[in-house]
């Protein structure tokens, strides 16, 4: 502290008695270990502070060597030890990770000393070196990618033997005995790896395995399956069972495992489609993904899930032509094609998630499979990397490359989750509205309504745009050229949107007598999404054709009636939009355009189709 306190520590450093004694202690006696470890970590941390030189790394290797045969020996009981391995690894660490990502003729010993570090028997020395690593990488990698005067060539060349450096040193890491690998550190190398991974992607314009010298594909692959599982990740495959009551999503390692096999499986689809393997590959990332979708699991683990589904390259992959491919390709890729479509509705999922991050990273993984398609073209705001008009693009390449019962089960599923909870919410906004009508003072309202959620009963995804997906999947819907076979999972759910439909006409017709907006039921924050979505369903059913005879006749009938009711027919009392979706709900008819026309009118929230439908019909 006081030679640091100095005007000039180098003058004092050099002097010959303070230099020898800095450099005697370092070298920890001259390799006699005569001095307890705590007297070589402050010589070390003085030279450092002065002088950090070719010597000085020379010495911290050589104490570094001896911290790791003594750790072998089992003497890592000696006090102070640990210490000085934390010390000697992160000294190190910085030294060479600033030459490694440069162009120089010396980066290889560099290299070397780097791979030694993380993977060093030492666990301090290994921990210190891989958290002084990490720290500044991702400025380093941004400046690389940034960096317009070296050649990418040049640039692709210093990235390559870092990536497997590291994907070596995580493969180390898993494999180590003892006590086992170490989750923390396995999350800072698999990042690392990651976001070497990534740039050498962006500046070379194409995927490198992640795959070390010396490994092979299926080795890694099950090494980044069994590293998602020590991160907490539930088992998945045909040997994972039905044991499991909810599944496991794992934390931010589960999540980089998961990125990790999606760079693989992008790397391996470019090389091999008919492969068992590759297909078995599939199914488990496709279940892993899955299983990332619980609100209640880590933000970051399903921001590395949404992200993986635009990494791995199966969104991208065009449908079989079996006049151009062989049998057994055309089997694989078709059954490719049946993961995509599931990958398809998990990011669709995504995009009403809680967290912005990952709705974000779910909308450019949709717009991904499109490579001459801007994202920028259509982001004008610096708040959305997302807009909705590339939400929609993504929802028109989805009805092109799938269609048939499922992919409608699956859009009739949309609504009905995203509108569940309809009769619990306007039984609520009811009961609320009901202390307040007639009322003379506020002062009478304060508190009088204990139904509501506060702490204890939250909503673990309180992110309120479910008008967004629900308008999406109607939009989707009424573009279907046609009505498929129903099965009896669309039977029931088409049933279902109807049932709550005929309800909330007939509560409508009871409730909605009301003069003020105040009390207006078509108004309430959180029924009002429930409410226009189960109308759009019941529109777009009827308009497909899963809806006939009386069940439509009641509709009409009850519809009409709703919109006898006078503040219906000014608008005054109620919600525009739900005035103009009961108004093609009396109405609709099986494949009628006027009737689409007016369902795609009510997307409001989608300007692609508001666009359309003011070319056609002028009308906004």
């Amino acid at each position: 502290a006081l030679l640091l306190a100095a005007p000039d520590p180098m003058t004092y450093f050099s002097l010959k008695r303070l230099s020898f004694a800095v450099k005697y202690y370092s070298s920890w006696c001259h390799n006699t270990l005569l001095c307890p470890p705590a007297c070589v970590e402050v010589a070390l941390q003085i030279w450092a502070s002065v002088k950090f030189d070719a010597s000085f790394v020379s010495e911290i290797d050589k104490v570094r060597r001896m911290v790791e045969i003594l750790t072998l020996q089992g003497k890592d009981d000696v006090m102070g030890l640990g210490q000085l391995g934390s010390v000697v690894g992160q000294l190190a660490a910085e030294a060479s990770s600033r030459v490694i990502f440069e162009i120089k003729a010396d980066r290889q010993s560099h290299l070397a000393r780097m791979k030694a570090l993380l993977t060093s028997p030492a666990f301090d020395v290994r921990v210190a070196a891989v958290k002084a690593f990490k720290k500044p990488l991702c400025c380093t990698i941004d400046n690389m990618v940034a960096n317009n005067s070296a050649p990418r060539v040049s640039l692709c060349e210093v990235l390559f033997p870092i990536c497997d450096m590291l994907l070596f040193a995580l493969s180390c890491e898993m494999r180590r005995g003892g006590l086992g690998s170490h989750p923390p550190t396995l999350r800072r190398l698999s990042r690392c790896a990651l976001e070497c991974l990534s740039a050498y992607r962006s500046l070379c314009g194409h995927p490198t395995p992640p795959v070390f010298s010396g490994s092979s594909a299926m080795k890694q692959w099950k090494l980044f399956v069994a590293m998602r599982i020590k991160g907490g990740g539930g088992k998945v495959g045909p040997s994972s069972g039905s044991t499991q009551s909810r599944p496991k999503a794992g934390n931010a390692l589960s999540g980089n495992a998961l990125e990790l096999m999606a760079l693989l499986l992008s790397s391996e689809m470019s090389i091999k489609y008919d492969s068992l393997d590759l297909l078995e590959q599939i199914n488990t990332f496709t279940d892993a993904i899955v299983q990332s979708t619980d609100p209640m699991s880590p933000w970051n683990v399903r921001h590395s899930a949404a992200t993986s589904i635009g990494t791995c390259g199966i969104l991208s992959l065009m449908p079989p032509n079996s006049k151009t491919e062989g049998s057994v390709q055309v089997t694989s890729l078709s059954q490719i094609q049946r993961k995509k479509f599931d990958l398809y509705m998990v990011a669709m999922k995504f995009l009403e998630d809680n967290d912005p991050d990952v709705r974000c990273a779910a909308g450019r993984s949709l717009i991904a499979t499109r490579s001459n398609f801007q994202a920028n073209q259509f982001c004008h705001s610096s708040l959305s990397g997302v807009s909705l008009k590339i939400l929609e693009y993504a929802g028109s390449t989805l009805h092109q490359n799938h269609s048939g019962s499922e992919l409608t089960s699956q859009l009739f599923s949309m609504i009905l989750t995203d509108c569940k909870g309809i009769q619990e919410e306007t039984l609520a906004a009811i009961e609320e509205f009901s202390f307040s009508k007639g009322a003379t003072s506020s002062s009478f309202l304060l508190n009088l309504s204990t139904k509501r959620k506060i702490f204890e009963d939250e909503d673990p995804n309180p992110f309120e745009e479910k008008l967004v997906t629900c308008q999406l999947a109607t939009s989707i819907l009424a573009n279907s050229c046609e009505a498929h076979n129903a099965d009896d999972l669309l039977v029931g759910l088409v049933g279902k949107i109807l049932s709550h439909c005929i309800w909330l006409l007939r509560c409508l017709e009871d409730h909605c007598n009301s003069s003020d907006l105040i009390h207006d039921l078509t108004s309430a924050n959180r029924a009002f999404p429930c409410f226009h979505g189960i109308l759009l369903g019941a529109i777009a059913a009827i308009y497909l054709g899963y809806a006939r005879g009386k069940c439509v006749e009641e509709i009409h009938e009850n519809t009409m009636k709703v919109l006898k009711i006078a503040d219906f027919e000014t608008s005054a009392g109620a919600h525009p939009c739900i005035v103009e979706a009961l108004q093609v709900l009396s109405s609709a008819k099986q494949n009628c355009e006027e009737t689409k026309s007016g369902l795609l009118r009510s997307c409001f929230l989608l300007p692609r189709v508001c666009t359309f439908q003011l070319e056609v019909t002028g009308k906004p």
